[in-house]
């Protein structure tokens, strides 16, 4: 199991007052499983996601990726765990507009230490299984909105990553794209065996996911 978080709870604190946004959150993903997490602005999805992207810390509870503990206070390996076991799809693409397709894959690649010639191979063959072999040489002016957004798949998935995590990845898109992509991200989750959360407003997307997780009030 990819990821599973244990009683967490955020709270902020603001002088002598605290704001409790997420409250005793339990959830567990299985390899290769496809989560939708869905509900209103403010229900606390995305704080969600900062946490179980370790990019945020909770105030209790736990979190454990691959079946290991993540300390709160051990900063390093949460940044060494977040660089090599997930990958991120926002519903911005995020891409750089000054190099193109290919270059912009491999740039987690780069950062990790990974030599120009290994991290195109792995690029050109992501760019291969989201569909834009034709497209890897495209700067994004050149892209669709789909298209893009497909770059910006294959750039998540480029390491290898155990857990992805989608916040509203087809919140930009029209409807064929946002169905498109969907697809796309989940057919990728079973077949490279990923544990995905899925973050969106679309219930008709959500259903279509392996499992749905409505979130209310910070709470599951």
């Amino acid at each position: 199991m990819s990821l599973s978080l244990k009683n967490i709870s955020k709270s902020f604190f603001n002088q002598d007052n605290s704001i409790e946004i997420l409250k005793d959150i339990n959830l567990s993903i299985e390899d290769g499983q496809m989560v939708s997490l869905v509900g209103q602005s403010g229900a606390g999805k995305s704080t969600l996601l900062q946490i179980a992207g370790l990019l945020d810390q909770q105030t209790s509870g736990d979190i454990y990726i691959d079946n290991i503990k993540i300390f709160v206070d051990d900063e390093k390996k949460r940044t060494e765990i977040r660089k090599n076991k997930i990958g991120f799809i926002y519903q911005s693409h995020y891409l750089f507009n000054e190099i193109n397709a290919i270059e912009n894959v491999i740039i987690p690649l780069l950062i990790s230490g990974f030599s120009k010639k290994k991290s195109i191979i792995a690029a050109e063959k992501i760019l291969e299984e989201v569909g834009l072999t034709d497209r890897k040489f495209f700067f994004p002016s050149q892209l669709s909105g789909g298209e893009k957004q497909r770059v910006s798949i294959a750039r998540a998935l480029v390491k290898n990553p155990s857990i992805i995590l989608a916040d509203e990845p087809t919140g930009n898109l029209d409807e064929s794209n946002s169905e498109n992509i969907f697809q796309m991200i989940k057919n990728l989750t079973n077949q490279k065996n990923i544990s995905c959360l899925f973050v969106t407003h679309n219930q008709l997307l959500a259903n279509k996911s392996d499992s749905i997780v409505f979130i209310k009030d910070g709470k599951i």
